[in-house]
C-alpha cells in the first residue's frame, strides 16, 4: 500500500500469485487514495472480470479496459486521476500501449495488478510480463496466499507458483488430490466428486485442457443431476454456435470453410451487412465463399480480405434441461435488451418458452437463436482464471496432455478454497505435460538475446537452425541495434517524467 501512496511514478505494478487478496488490497489502496480527493477508475480486460468480479467486490463504476479506452466523455473526468487495471496479466501489448499513451495524455496514473503465471492475453504480447522484464518497472510483490485455507493445499500452490513443479506435485499427491483412474470409470467417479460436493453445500469447478474431455464429464455430470432430479428429465435442443477457432490468416483462405459454417460480423461491411449480421456458408472454390445473410435471405461474397471483421462457427445442437447451469461464450444482451450477459458467465435454466426462448432463474431471457452458450459444468483454464470455489476438481487425462502446461494447471489448481482433486489416467505422464513452458517469446525477447531455460523459440531442428543463422547474423544485428535504441529513448522519455512529477510531488497529494 505505501508502495503505491508514496511512488512518483506513473506506471505502477503489483504482481500477486492467485489467492493472494490482490481485490481486498485494490479496495484499501482506493478507498485511501479517494480519501486524499482524487478519483479511481478500476478496468479490467474482459467483460466477465469487470462486471461480475470487480462490480461484485464493490468497483460499481468499473469497465472494461476497452470501454475505457474508447469513451471520450469518460476520459474527460480522468484527468490527473488514476486507472487501475486489474488481470492485468491478460493485458495485450497494444491495449497496454494505449493505455500508456492515454494516461501520458490524461496526467492520469496507471496502477496494474496481476500475476504472470496465470494466462496471458489470447490476442498478441505479454505486456504486463514485458513492462517487468524490460520496461524498467520494478513491481511491488503481494507474497501471502489467503485463498487457500489449508496448509498442504496452499503451500502446494505456493511450490507450483515459484515454478517447482516436483515438489508441488508431490506435495498433491501427499495430499491426497491426485487420482489415477482409468478411462472406463473416471468421467463417472469425477462425477460423483462433484455431486457429493455441491449436494453437501458447497460450490465446485470442473476445469479441463480441453473441449472434449470437458464434454465428457459434462455428460457424466449431467446424468448424476438427472438422476437426482435436480434437471429435468427431458432435454430440448438449441442451436449451438462452437468456434472454429480460426486465425485470421485461415479466415482469409477461401478453401478452409465448410457449406453451413456461420459467420457472425463484429462490424460493418460495404453492401449493407451490418455489425451483428450472420450469414451462412452455401458455397466454396479455391478463392471465394458465398453465404447466404439471415437477416434478409440475400447472397453474399464473404470479404475475406476484411477477416478481422468477423468471427466463424459450426452450427451444432445442444441439449438444455430446466436446471441447467448455461455459460454464455460471448457478450451479448437479454432478449429484452436491458441485461448484459457476459462471456463466462453462469447462470440456471428455468425453462424454454414455446418459440424456443431460453428463461434464466434470475428472470432473464435468452434472445431464441442466441447460439453463444455451453453447459457450465466444466471449463477451461482460462475461463476458470478468477474464479473461486470451494472445490475444484480437474479433468486432465492424456488426451489432454497436448493443451497442458505450467500456467494452464497452475491456474487451474489454485481456484479452491477448500479443495482440490485432479482426475488422471497417468501421474507420471501428467507431471511430464505440466512441466511444459509454453509462454510466448515476445520480439524483445527474441531479438536480445537467448531464450529463458527450458524454453524453445521453435521445435523442428531445422528452424532452430535458420532461426540461429538469422539472430547472429548481420539483419539480426541491424534488428536488436534498431529495438535497444527505440527502448533507450523510451527510458529517457520516462526518466524526465519522473523528474518533473517529483517537483510536483506525489500524484495522491496534487
Amino acid at each position: 500500500m505505501k508502495h503505491v501512496l508514496e511512488s512518483t511514478d506513473s506506471v505502477i505494478a503489483i504482481r500477486g500469485k492467485a489467492g493472494v487478496g490482490k481485490t481486498r488490497l485494490m479496495q484499501e489502496v482506493v478507498s485511501a487514495i479517494e480519501a486524499s480527493g482524487l478519483r479511481v477508475q478500476p478496468a479490467a480486460p474482459t467483460a466477465m472480470a469487470t462486471h461480475e468480479v470487480l462490480r461484485g467486490d464493490g468497483f460499481t463504476s468499473a469497465q472494461t479496459v476497452a470501454g475505457v479506452l474508447q469513451n471520450a466523455d469518460l476520459q474527460r473526468h480522468l484527468k490527473g486521476q488514476v486507472i487501475w487495471v486489474d488481470e492485468a496479466g491478460l493485458l495485450s501489448t497494444p491495449d497496454m500501449a494505449k493505455l500508456v499513451k492515454l494516461a501520458d495524455r490524461l496526467d492520469a496514473r496507471l496502477l496494474l495488478t496481476g500475476d504472470t503465471h496465470q494466462h496471458t492475453s489470447v490476442a498478441r504480447g505479454d505486456a504486463m510480463k514485458l513492462l517487468e522484464t524490460h520496461g524498467g518497472i520494478t513491481p511491488a510483490e503481494v507474497r501471502t496466499v489467503r485463498r487457500q485455507q489449508h496448509e498442504a493445499y496452499r503451500e502446494a500452490c505456493a511450490r507450483l507458483n515459484a515454478g517447482d513443479l516436483e515438489r508441488g506435485f508431490e506435495a498433491l499427491k501427499g495430499m491426497g488430490a491426485i487420482r489415477e483412474v482409468g478411462d472406463e470409470t473416471r468421467a463417472a467417479e469425477l462425477a460423483g466428486t462433484y455431486m457429493d460436493t455441491v449436494t453437501g453445500g458447497r460450490s465446485a469447478l470442473v476445469v479441463s485442457p480441453t473441449h472434449a474431455e470437458g464434454r465428457i464429464v459434462t455428460s457424466q455430470i449431467r446424468e448424476r443431476l438427472r438422476d437426482a432430479k435436480l434437471i429435468g428429465q427431458h432435454d430440448a435442443s438449441i442451436e449451438q454456435l462452437r468456434p472454429r477457432q480460426l486465425t485470421e490468416a485461415e479466415k482469409a483462405d477461401a478453401t478452409v470453410y465448410r457449406p453451413g459454417d456461420v459467420v457472425e460480423f463484429h462490424q460493418n461491411i460495404a453492401g449493407g451487412t451490418r455489425r451483428s449480421d450472420r450469414a451462412m456458408v452455401t458455397g466454396v472454390t479455391d478463392r471465394m465463399v458465398t453465404a447466404t445473410r439471415q437477416r434478409d435471405g440475400r447472397a453474399i461474397t464473404l470479404p475475406l480480405e476484411l477477416a478481422t471483421r468477423f468471427e466463424v462457427y459450426e452450427m451444432q445442437s445442444l441439449g438444455v434441461a430446466r436446471g441447467d447451469h448455461l455459460r454464455i461464450t460471448k457478450n451479448g444482451r437479454t432478449q429484452e435488451g436491458r441485461h448484459r450477459l457476459n462471456n463466462g458467465s453462469i447462470y440456471e435454466v428455468k425453462g424454454l418458452t414455446k418459440d424456443g426462448k431460453i428463461k434464466l432463474t434470475n428472470g432473464w431471457t435468452l434472445p431464441k437463436g442466441f447460439g453463444h452458450v455451453a453447459h457450465g459444468y466444466c471449463v477451461t483454464s482460462h475461463a476458470a482464471q478468477g474464479r473461486t470455489v470451494d472445490h475444484v476438481i480437474l479433468a486432465q487425462s492424456s488426451d489432454s496432455a497436448g493443451a497442458a502446461d505450467k500456467k494452464q494447471f497452475y491456474t487451474s489448481v489454485t481456484r479452491g478454497r477448500h479443495a482440490v482433486t485432479i482426475f488422471t489416467d497417468d501421474a507420471q505422464k501428467l507431471l511430464r505435460s505440466v512441466s511444459r513452458d509454453r509462454s510466448r517469446v515476445s520480439a524483445t525477447e527474441l531479438l536480445g538475446g537467448p531464450p529463458m531455460p527450458g524454453r524453445q523459440l521453435c521445435h523442428a531442428p531445422d528452424h532452430q537452425r535458420t532461426l540461429a543463422v538469422f539472430l547472429n547474423g548481420q539483419r539480426g544485428a541491424k534488428l536488436r541495434a534498431a529495438l535497444n535504441a527505440r527502448l533507450e529513448r523510451a527510458r529517457g522519455r520516462r526518466r524526465s517524467r519522473t523528474a518533473t512529477r517529483d517537483r510536483k510531488g506525489p500524484a495522491h497529494e496534487r
